[in-house]
């Protein structure tokens, strides 16, 4: 698999809890930050001093991989990234169960035949009565959670199948056509394609937590601020935490190692661009069709 056409934002792949996500980054990255490019240097298929074989144009100045070394600090940031974010959504849940707990501290709700909370008819959500819960109401109350929790999470696991598959679909067809990455406008195609299921993956995991938190809560009154809703406190939460993380992947990107990794993958885009508009530019003398060269683009191995 070659990396050219893929970019920086691939790098958040590397926290992936989706399968599909961490084989494609380590089948493009394994080898990436060794210092040398095996690949090219004695292939068979290459030329020594061009990018495609027998044509002999030259070709100089491939852009050395950036260092182990720089993937070890990236790979160190990320670890200490997430688990400060693991830590914020730690304290954050722990803060929404206490908060949950005052409430029910002098409130209750109170139950139909069938177990069901008895609805506010105006939200359409279980209503709250005056007065602390007592030990059935609680029960009660526990068993109709853990119904509500069991529907969404069998929810969420089918949302996330569904991510997964046609995200699998997408990173499979981009490793089954490698010479996208020689035409310039597929190849900005494929970065953008990578990017948008990073921040689909992100959105959803996002999404999730929030309605996991919300789901029997949501419309509960803020006990510490009467102004707002346990929902507005969860998502002003949730937002920070988006705040977070996106300060979290542009420190990453401005970091030194980030941004000698960014360059390489610049340069070698670049690189292979330049190295294309020069078949073109030679077609006529060599009497190929440059198009044509595009099947020999997963020997443009740079790994």
């Amino acid at each position: 698999m070659d990396i050219i056409g893929i970019g920086f934002g691939m790098m958040s792949f590397n926290m992936s809890p989706m399968p599909p996500m961490q084989d494609f980054f380590n089948s493009s990255m394994g080898n990436l930050f060794q210092g040398n490019i095996p690949a090219i240097k004695g292939s068979p298929y290459i030329d020594s001093d061009s990018l495609v074989s027998g044509i002999g144009l030259g070709a100089s100045g491939i852009p050395q991989p950036p260092s182990y070394q720089d993937f070890m600090e990236l790979t160190q940031m990320q670890y200490e990234q997430q688990a400060e974010q693991n830590q914020y959504l730690y304290d954050f849940r722990s803060d929404v169960g206490d908060m949950k707990q005052q409430v029910f501290e002098n409130n209750h709700y109170e139950f139909d035949k069938q177990g069901n909370p008895v609805l506010d008819e105006k939200t359409g959500k279980p209503k709250l009565f005056e007065g602390a819960e007592e030990a059935d109401q609680k029960i009660l109350r526990g068993k109709w959670e853990q119904g509500v929790m069991k529907d969404l999470d069998k929810q969420h696991k089918a949302e996330w199948k569904e991510f997964q598959q046609r995200s699998a679909k997408i990173l499979k067809d981009i490793q089954q056509h490698p010479g996208d990455a020689l035409d310039p406008e597929k190849s900005k195609a494929r970065q953008q394609q990578i990017m948008d299921l990073a921040k689909e993956e992100q959105a959803l995991r996002m999404r999730h937590e929030k309605e996991n938190l919300s789901a029997t809560t949501g419309h509960l009154p803020n006990p510490n601020n009467s102004k707002e809703t346990m929902g507005d406190f969860i998502n002003n939460g949730i937002n920070e935490y988006q705040t977070m993380v996106n300060n979290h992947e542009q420190e990453l990107k401005d970091s030194p190692a980030g941004q000698t990794v960014q360059e390489y993958f610049d340069s070698i885009n670049s690189f292979v661009q330049s190295q294309w508009q020069t078949l073109k530019e030679y077609q006529s003398e060599y009497d190929f069709d440059p198009d044509a060269m595009k099947k020999y683009a997963g020997r443009l191995k740079f790994m």
